[in-house]
């Protein structure tokens, strides 16, 4: 199964969870009129076969009543869902907020900190996919998730004792499986269960706060006192509704729990092997697992919205009286055995870490068993300015997992399915990138520099000089002062080097205020449009910057490539005419891609599709409602647009950037172009 397959996938859970969320709040409105009228008749000496009947209905309570009742049942779950959605409509950094996660630094000097942020830059960097903010969970526990709605707006939520405890190799692991829920269109699904669940569980709700307020409560400064007998009147059966809607509202989110752990167990194995998959080490994950298992705290978190997204951690962060059902994870003995099939199933000892070890009575037993008090050790763990880079326990187990295999021979075949040679290449690019450029990628001042030195016209002085001026009237002087300290270093990058380097720049980049980020655009359109016309690099620069730090906000609606054959029109026609000057040549090529999306009529080439960029801008957006399923179509008819571009090392980079752009509006990772591999 590919990437365009674990994206269909997901929407089609998605859509089967709207379906059975569609059936709770019919049971749940069915419940609440049984619950009202059983009230009502007992309340006015009813029996139950007096109200039996569609007649005594009428008479007694009204069918108005009862479209009434149903329509505030579905108005209260649907406007709490939309709260919750709402809520979290930032993406993952609303999760990892929630969560009392701290952005770490990317510039940060903590040797800890700075080995996890490498291995994210590896990891996004091999995948194809924006660098993504990485937050720092104060808990001891080895646990981390992914959040967000698309690759754009991802963030990487890791806990201090991940980091403390895991050696690199682990972590590329953790952080490993953690991408491939960013691949496989997890982070999304995950969110809409979390909005779901809190409409349902929000009936539970309501019916508490019937109960206290029949049972006549007035807050006042020091508390709740009751009120007198007389204003109590009437009250029993608003409590008796109360504890009904309660004991609906709980049992119908028992049930949502029980749905939400079945889908997430079965996504963490698909996850799980998809970590192997990329790093090729199964030991990574696997010693990382195990660990969980020989480690006290083992994976239980402490944070008090764990519950709430226990299914989108990378190990069990909550347990139950019911585990067995409502584990939102596999057993660590089936996952490990599904990675290492001989693991003979001993776990290491774990040693606590410093912090943990130096207060002792910082650890307490909760129904969750062990976990550590983070609040106690917070300050301890702040003041802490080098910790454990790892814990060393114990072999590895052997095992026969294959560890190598043949590399993607085409782009499309890579796409959402990166390999150790993407990783490797990764690690060559990085290595290759100087380190004052890295530098000032991890700082909002630099990066903002990197990106108007990458948009520097490198061939005519005029119009570089002009841009130069335009930077020194218009940008912050600390920025003009450090672009043009680092413009010459960024004019001797090598070309495969531009994309990756701007991938590093992002997570500064998402930092920036409102003020400074409108006038960080206003610059780049200033510096691209300095000679009066677009160049192919820079629309495809600015469209990787604009769709990462203002992710299109996406309704869920999908439709067929036939439904947006106009905007592929224009996008195939930019592709080919960015392939070749001879404009002949460019709509031969349009003519064979167009054919392979089998639509018909054929519509004509556009021989100024590159002239209006905003044009293209808006084809791109459209084109991203496409069926998962569908979308493979048309990047590969925009790889068939490049046919011959491998030849000429110019043309090919310009083509990697171009098809770049469009698989991150699309949503889409392309990994880096390895050695001997081909568009199509």
């Amino acid at each position: 199964m590919n990437f365009f397959a674990h994206q269909d996938k997901a929407r089609s859970q998605t859509t089967l969870l709207v379906g059975l969320f569609s059936v709770s709040v019919l049971v749940l409105i069915l419940l609440t009129e049984v619950l009202f009228i059983a009230v009502y008749a007992s309340s006015q000496g009813l029996t139950w076969q007096e109200m039996q009947s569609a007649e005594a209905l009428r008479q007694h309570i009204g069918f108005d009543n009862l479209f009434y009742i149903a329509v505030a049942i579905v108005s209260v779950v649907g406007l709490a869902a939309l709260y919750k959605k709402a809520q979290l409509s930032s993406g993952g950094e609303a999760i990892a907020e929630a969560m009392n996660g701290r952005l770490l630094n990317i510039n940060t000097r903590n040797p800890d900190e700075k080995k996890v942020l490498n291995v994210v830059e590896e990891m996004a960097i091999a995948s194809g996919t924006p660098v993504p903010p990485v937050y720092l969970i104060e808990d001891y526990s080895i646990n981390a998730f992914a959040a967000g709605y698309s690759p754009s707006d991802a963030v990487i939520g890791i806990t201090r004792g991940s980091i403390q405890l895991l050696d690199r190799d682990e972590l590329q692991g953790v952080i490993a499986h953690e991408f491939s829920h960013i691949f496989n269109g997890d982070m999304r699904l995950n969110i809409r269960l979390i909005s779901t669940l809190h409409g349902i569980l929000v009936i539970g709700m309501l019916g508490y706060f019937l109960m206290r307020v029949s049972m006549g409560s007035r807050y006042y400064g020091s508390g709740y006192r009751s009120s007198s007998s007389r204003d109590n009147q009437g009250a029993v059966p608003i409590a008796l509704i109360g504890l009904g809607l309660v004991i609906i509202g709980y049992t119908g989110t028992f049930f949502g729990n029980l749905i939400k752990a079945a889908v997430s167990r079965q996504r963490e194995f698909l996850a799980d092997a998809s970590a192997v998959q990329f790093t090729r080490n199964p030991q990574g994950i696997g010693n990382a697992l195990k660990k969980i298992g020989g480690y006290s705290l083992g994976s239980r978190m402490d944070a008090p919205e764990a519950e709430q997204i226990s299914h989108m951690l990378f190990g069990q962060g909550v347990s139950s009286h019911f585990s067995g059902f409502l584990a939102t994870h596999p057993p660590l003995d089936n996952r490990i055995k599904r990675i290492e099939p001989r693991w003979k199933g001993n776990y290491p000892s774990v040693a606590l870490p410093e912090a943990v070890k130096a207060n002792p009575s910082a650890i307490k037993v909760t129904n969750k068993g062990p976990v550590a008090d983070n609040a106690a050790l917070a300050m301890a763990a702040a003041a802490t300015t080098s910790a454990l880079d790892s814990v060393s326990t114990g072999t590895a187990t052997a095992n026969n997992t294959e560890t190598g295999s043949k590399p993607a021979a085409t782009v499309m075949e890579s796409i959402g399915e990166p390999t150790d040679a993407h990783l490797k290449e990764a690690q060559k690019i990085l290595t290759s990138i100087p380190e004052s450029l890295k530098e000032a990628a991890h700082e909002p001042f630099g990066s903002r520099a990197l990106v108007y030195c990458l948009l520097l016209d490198r061939e005519q002085e005029k119009v570089r000089s002009k841009q130069l001026k335009q930077l020194q009237m218009y940008a912050d002087p600390a920025v003009y002062s450090v672009t043009l300290k680092l413009q010459q270093d960024v004019e001797r990058l090598h070309k495969t080097c531009q994309l990756p380097l701007l991938d590093l720049c992002l997570p500064a980049l998402k930092q920036l205020g409102k003020e400074p980020l409108k006038i960080f655009k206003s610059n780049m359109l200033k510096l691209i449009k300095a000679d009066y016309k677009v160049e192919l690099f820079e629309w495809s620069l600015y469209r990787i910057v604009m769709h990462t730090l203002e992710p299109p906000k996406t309704s869920g609606k999908c439709v067929s490539i036939k439904a947006v054959r106009e905007d592929c029109q224009r996008l195939l026609s930019a592709v080919a005419l960015s392939s070749t000057d001879d404009l002949k040549q460019a709509e031969q090529r349009y003519t064979q891609a167009w054919d392979s999306l089998d639509i018909h009529p054929a519509l004509p080439f556009i021989e100024d599709a590159l002239e209006d960029t905003s044009l293209l801008d808006r084809s791109l957006k459209r084109a991203n409602y496409i069926y998962p399923l569908k979308k493979p179509r048309l990047i590969k008819a925009c790889c068939l647009c490049l046919q011959g571009d491998n030849s000429q090392e110019h043309d090919h980079a310009e083509s990697i950037e171009l098809i770049r752009a469009i698989g991150n509006g699309l949503d889409t990772p392309i990994p880096p172009m390895l050695s001997g591999q081909t568009f199509t």
